[in-house]
């Protein structure tokens, strides 16, 4: 082996490990480039305004998630009620009547449920829950026709909507690339790190 020879190996294998390099650090800037598309395309798809349907049918949604715990709410709340109660018509308390039981009840669930003078949202969500959903409905779609309410907002805010199950499958399409992504920028990193090189 010539004196040259050893140089002229290490000028070989430099350049391999350059060529390794630049190949990692192309690899990488097409990945974040494809990153940022992706993370606009989903900043894009969180501020699409959903369908009419879609709406209605989240606020009905919650609307009914408010009925459910009432309730809960009234049965927990029956402790003090459940012995005045007992003592309606007894002699010894003739104060009790079934009036007062309401009226002692005051802001308990008991009284929120039969008294309209301290009834609750909680109470009306629960009574109420069809009619209220009913009237969303017609009030929306009332308002939207008329076109009286844009007149701050502009335009209808449902005209450009996308259904939910659209938005959602294709946001979970873009969580996934990104993720897919991110686990190999990583690897090409680290693997650029083994050489001492930052990318």
């Amino acid at each position: 082996m010539s004196k040259s020879d050893p140089i002229q190996f290490l000028q070989s294998q430099k350049a391999a490990i350059d060529e390794k390099i630049s190949e990692i650090s192309g690899r990488c800037t097409v990945l974040r480039e494809r990153h940022r598309d992706l993370e606009s395309e989903k900043a894009g798809l969180m501020e699409t305004p959903v369908t009419v349907d879609d709406f209605i049918d989240c606020v009905c949604g919650a609307i009914r998630k408010k009925k459910e715990f009432y309730p809960i709410q009234l049965v927990r709340n029956l402790k003090d009620d459940a012995y005045r109660a007992n003592i309606i018509g007894n002699p010894s308390f003739k104060n009790v009547t079934h009036e007062t039981l309401l009226a002692n009840a005051a802001g308990s669930a008991l009284a929120e449920l039969v008294n309209p003078k301290s009834a609750s949202l909680a109470a009306l969500f629960y009574i109420l829950n069809d009619l209220i959903i009913e009237g969303f409905k017609t009030a929306l779609k009332e308002g939207l026709q008329s076109g009286k309410g844009m007149n701050t907002l502009g335009s209808n805010p449902f005209a450009n909507g996308k259904p939910m199950k659209e938005t959602a499958a294709r946001l979970a399409e873009i969580d996934s690339e990104l993720a897919q992504i991110d686990a190999e920028i990583e690897e090409l990193t680290q693997s650029a790190g083994l050489f001492g090189v930052s990318i």
